[in-house]
């Protein structure tokens, strides 16, 4: 074997020594760069799933709020039918109220000229068997007249009819009506009373259910204002991948590139 032919072989020897090398250190830089490119997939695919969760739970809190102000904003409606049928029941109340003051004033007229009337009689209340029929008969149709008003009850009614508690036939109708009038105003006085605490029950829950309508109809905006707010606020970006994302998962550095390309000397 000649001296040339060793010598190319010992050249070509060299040179697949120095390729072996350079591609022992391509693996090794690989190697060494693959945690890293998957570490910046993991990141870029977690940033993406928490955007696409906070995303979610945006949607999520604006279907509950549209939802909430919908509920408030029904209630509030009921609210004011509630309000005004209190109003309603208010203002009939204090009609009632008045017309059982004004009953008041006009039976305690009546009372008060019956009793200046019967203060007048004279001493002598002796009567005739005739006198006292007609007496009783006159109270009698006094008292069904003034309970078909409504201003006797059934059982003074039948203390009338039936002569009892101080009611006698035999008295001056005029004793006998000043004692009917202040029955009667003793009675409207008692249901003017009563309506009096109607009127007030009734104006106490007039301002009650305006109360709960006021407070209603302020949830109801405010409910209504965080919904649009939400529904309005941006919703976050999912992030976008770079170009090493992309293209270099794996760096290489720039001088093993060259030691790939470049040509073995010879």
């Amino acid at each position: 074997m000649s001296v040339a032919h060793k010598s190319m072989l010992i050249i070509q020897q060299a040179a697949l020594v120095q390729l072996a090398l350079v591609a022992f250190a391509v693996l090794s830089v690989a190697c060494m760069m693959v945690p890293e490119g998957r570490r910046r997939l993991f990141e870029t695919a977690t940033r993406m799933g928490a955007a696409r969760l906070r995303r979610s739970r945006q949607a999520t809190r604006a279907a509950d709020l549209r939802r909430y102000a919908d509920e408030v904003a029904v209630a509030a409606g009921r609210a004011a039918t509630t309000a005004e049928r209190r109003r309603e029941e208010w203002m009939v109340a204090q009609r009632n109220r008045e017309a059982a003051w004004q009953a008041y004033e006009a039976a305690d007229a009546a009372a008060r000229r019956a009793t200046e009337a019967a203060v007048y009689l004279t001493p002598d209340t002796s009567a005739a068997p005739g006198d006292v029929t007609a007496n009783q008969r006159r109270l009698h149709d006094a008292a069904t007249e003034a309970y078909r008003r409504g201003e006797l009850s059934a059982e003074q009614l039948a203390d009338v009819l039936a002569h009892r508690n101080g009611w006698d036939p035999r008295l001056h109708p005029c004793e006998q009506e000043a004692r009917l009038r202040r029955v009667v105003r003793e009675r409207l006085l008692s249901a003017y009373r009563t309506a009096s605490e109607m009127e007030r029950a009734a104006r106490h829950a007039a301002d009650t259910a305006a109360t709960a309508k006021r407070s209603l109809d302020d949830e109801a905006f405010a409910a209504a204002e965080r919904a649009r707010r939400t529904r309005n606020r941006p919703a976050p970006e999912e992030p976008r991948r770079t170009d090493d994302d992309h293209r270099r998962p794996v760096g290489v550095p720039a001088q093993v590139r060259r030691s790939l390309t470049a040509e073995p000397r010879h």
